[in-house]
């Protein structure tokens, strides 16, 4: 098998343009305000190739809900790595500081407490993107519900 960076590969792996990626984070909500949309196709630290887009949503005061949303390509064969080591895909799991969960449309994903107040939730799209909400003066509830304003079949379809 041959690595992202791995010179013997005749073709490298290709990623989606990352300014596809920037329309598809959610326009504001419920109040909160979505800020300036940063987007970039830089390598990984290990040379391959990557695209990223996000963008913060808050309601302008440092005690309130924030969520920065991601969506993230690494390419067919760093999506290929994610889902082997990602084992919340396929069962059920829970430990002091994570634990799988449903989202409303069926889909798999994982629940991160990273502090006090500060969480994580990220699904897998179409065996290729990594979809995440951080979120920080928030419950898993209203972590989840930011997650769920993502269009999942629209970042999909980037894969065709």
């Amino acid at each position: 098998m041959l690595f992202a960076h791995d010179v013997r590969a005749q073709t490298p792996p290709k990623v989606v343009d990352a300014a596809r990626l920037a329309p598809l984070l959610p326009p504001a909500w419920g109040g909160l305000q979505r800020g300036k949309v940063d987007f970039d196709n830089k390598p990984t630290i290990t040379g391959g190739p990557h695209a990223n887009a996000e963008a913060v949503y808050s309601k302008g005061s440092t005690a309130a809900f924030e969520a920065i949303m991601h969506i993230t390509d690494g390419g067919e064969i760093s999506a290929n790595y994610y889902k082997m080591g990602a084992n919340w895909l396929r069962e059920d799991t829970r430990d002091e500081t994570q634990h799988s969960l449903v989202l409303a449309d069926g889909r798999r994903a994982q629940f991160t407490s990273m502090g006090k107040d500060i969480l994580q939730i990220e699904t897998f799209v179409a065996d290729r993107f990594v979809v995440r909400a951080n979120c920080s003066h928030s419950s898993e509830a209203e972590c989840k519900a930011a997650l769920e304003k993502f269009d999942f079949k629209a970042i999909g379809k980037l894969k065709e």
